[in-house]
């Protein structure tokens, strides 16, 4: 495989894009503009591109690209695990031709069951030679319904030989990458959380059994609970069923608390999940 590298010697397995359409729809021009700032129309092979940028933070940071093909490499082992491996895919088609286009979908469900137990990426959505438009086969709407159809983070048409809407989706991807970055020591902060709770849970269990244990080895002791227990049975029942009332009704007072509070839970996620599959930003 051919590497086009930008002033770097680096190749990693874990790549930030996966730029995948069909042959000759414009997706190397795309990733070739935005890492050297030039065209050129037509580019061979599938190439590794890598791009320092500055981030927020001010640091020097580097974006790796992957630039593939719908073909029937894609079913290969290495293809498969190199799509496997992206944070973030890109389905490229060109507005002027209309194959191109409709073949991302199935594609799409291809990856989708190739990830298998994993979530989908952060998916694009992108209209290349958007300068073609004497020649358009796909409208504008048509691709942002594919977006929003395939739950896509963001739909637009781009120009590599214009140099129109490439940095802007660039940006977007960059934004992602730098969000993830955020997250990661709230994430282990979590993990770790949720470890010493599992910690302290078995802890109880531990002390739980040893405590059966030890009740089960000392019968003299049990025998004597016992002999208290007949003895005084008027009043441990009257107070076995005072208290049983009680937890009764705390039990019925925490079923109602539980099934309103189910209610709210169902109807506000029915809104959010309502909400998140009609939200597809435009880039523009």
């Amino acid at each position: 495989m051919d590497v086009c590298h930008d002033d770097l010697q680096v190749i990693t397995k874990k790549y930030d894009v996966c730029v995948l359409g069909s042959s000759n729809v414009g997706k190397s021009s795309m990733i070739y503009r935005f890492v050297h700032n030039q065209f050129i129309e037509d580019i061979e092979d599938q190439d590794l591109y890598t791009k320092k940028y500055i981030n927020k933070r001010g640091d020097c940071d580097i974006l790796t690209i992957y630039d593939s093909d719908f073909s029937n490499e894609m079913y290969t082992k290495s293809m498969q695990l190199s799509i496997a491996n992206a944070s973030c895919l890109i389905f490229a088609y060109a507005i002027d031709d209309l194959t191109s286009f409709l073949s991302i979908e199935d594609y799409f469900h291809h990856i989708s069951l190739l990830r298998e137990i994993e979530e989908m990426p952060p998916v694009f959505i992108i209209g290349c030679k958007s300068d073609l438009e004497l020649h358009r086969q796909v409208p504008f709407e048509d691709g942002s319904e594919m977006a929003i159809k395939l739950n896509s983070i963001a739909f637009g048409e781009c120009s590599a030989k214009e140099n129109v809407g490439i940095v802007e989706l660039f940006d977007n991807i960059t934004q992602i990458k730098a969000n993830e970055t955020s997250l990661g020591p709230k994430l282990q902060q979590q993990q770790q959380q949720q470890q010493q709770q599992q910690q302290q849970g078995d802890s109880s269990r531990i002390q739980m059994i040893s405590t059966k244990e030890d009740s089960n080895s000392n019968p003299a002791k049990n025998k004597t609970s016992t002999t208290t227990t007949t003895d005084n049975q008027p009043n441990a029942s009257e107070s076995d069923s005072q208290t049983k009332r009680a937890s009764s009704s705390s039990e019925k007072t925490r079923s109602s608390s539980s099934i309103r509070n189910n209610r709210q839970t169902k109807s506000s996620n029915k809104r959010q999940s309502n909400n998140s599959k009609n939200k597809c930003c435009i880039i523009t």
